[in-house]
């Protein structure tokens, strides 16, 4: 009984030995933990650089198009000139009006659909004003993996009269980006469009108009 007891006391951990295991695995711990963050940081700035990239290369081609809106047309029963903002649900888009390369009458749409944005051209004979039109007919400018939230157009300020037209129309647009996935990476981006002044004075009717900043 002696001997087994002796035994049984060499075998078992002293405070010391103990303290240092102790130590050794809040160490690992500690390791494991922050690898787990920088990994989990890592993917969330990567996630966050494709919604950047994603709703920017939506907005250049945004950009294009407002560059040539230079025709007017009637849509939905209303006369655009150059471009129109719908920002009431479920009609969150833009029309612009552009003559084609045959000098035909274009509309492209811009809109919020199906947590995508999407695009859709017509010859402006009939308007794809609502979000199911843009669903079932458009194509997306954002891959699956970017949900939009928000297509919001503000500081709106369009041509309704090219006879007394004195200022160059805007349109202020901000864009809500999340990951389709879990991952917390809210994007906000904002810009402003103005009508290029050549296409402009092109619809105003009267002559050498002075132009102000649109309010």
């Amino acid at each position: 009984m002696l001997k087994l007891y002796k035994h049984m006391k060499k075998k078992a951990f002293t405070l010391v030995e103990m303290l240092v295991t102790l130590g050794i695995l809040a160490m690992v711990v500690v390791m494991v933990s922050g690898l787990a963050n920088f990994t989990a940081g890592r993917l969330r700035s990567a996630q966050i650089k494709i919604l950047n990239d994603s709703i920017r290369r939506a907005l250049d081609e945004m950009a294009v198009r407002m560059n040539n809106a230079n025709d007017e047309a009637t849509i939905g029963g209303t006369s655009v000139y150059g471009f129109k903002a719908y920002d009431s649900s479920p009609n969150q888009m833009v029309v612009i009006v552009s003559k084609g390369e045959t000098g035909s009458t274009v509309c492209t749409y811009f809109g919020l659909a199906d947590n995508s944005l999407k695009t859709a051209q017509n010859n402006c004979s009939g308007d794809l004003l609502h979000s199911t039109d843009l669903s079932s007919v458009g194509s997306s400018l954002t891959p699956e993996k970017v949900h939009i939230k928000t297509f919001d157009l503000t500081g709106y300020k369009p041509m309704t009269d090219p006879s007394n037209t004195k200022f160059i129309p805007k349109l202020a647009v901000k864009i809500t980006a999340v990951s389709a996935n879990d991952i917390n990476d809210e994007v906000n981006l904002a810009t402003t469009f103005t009508m290029d002044g050549e296409n402009t004075r092109n619809m105003v009717s009267i002559p050498n108009p002075e132009y102000t900043a649109a309010p």
